[in-house]
């Protein structure tokens, strides 16, 4: 997920229809939300559509590793295609991350991508991966990962 800036979240199980419970600080939430098939493992699918649909995600960009055999297609995949704006979210209006899931996989795939979208599309070169340790220490970039 990637937010600028955040403070906290509603933990209702269902999708607010007003911005009771959400900080008004928050900015605009973005989620990247990735599973095997939309039709076997899309947890919370309903959920997560009725948030976008109301608008507590700003955006919900989602990736489906096994829907096409012929396409294999990754939460980075969603994110390189989106890396000039994550890149001008995280730099300029100093957006909070949050990567959840498989840490022996997924997450250094994520961490890996997030420095070459910063290297690249943020113009930062070797200086990429400090600047991610930067935000981990002022805590705009958190990992909740298992392996």
């Amino acid at each position: 997920a990637l937010n600028a800036p955040v403070n906290s979240t509603s933990a209702s199980g269902s999708a607010p229809s007003s911005p009771r419970g959400l900080s008004p600080h928050m900015g605009d939430l973005w989620l990247f939300f990735g599973c095997r098939k939309p039709d076997w493992d899309y947890l919370y699918r309903s959920d997560l559509e009725k948030f976008h649909t109301r608008r507590a995600l700003a955006r919900l960009t989602v990736a489906f590793s096994r829907a096409d055999a012929d396409r294999v297609v990754y939460v980075q995949d969603r994110m390189r295609e989106n890396g000039k704006e994550l890149a001008r979210l995280i730099l300029q209006k100093r957006a909070h991350i949050y990567v959840c899931g498989d840490g022996m996989k997924m997450a250094r795939d994520v961490h890996a991508c997030l420095i070459d979208i910063l290297a690249t599309e943020g113009n930062l070169g070797n200086a990429a991966g400090a600047l991610l340790d930067k935000c981990a220490r002022e805590g705009r970039y958190l990992r909740d990962i298992w392996s």
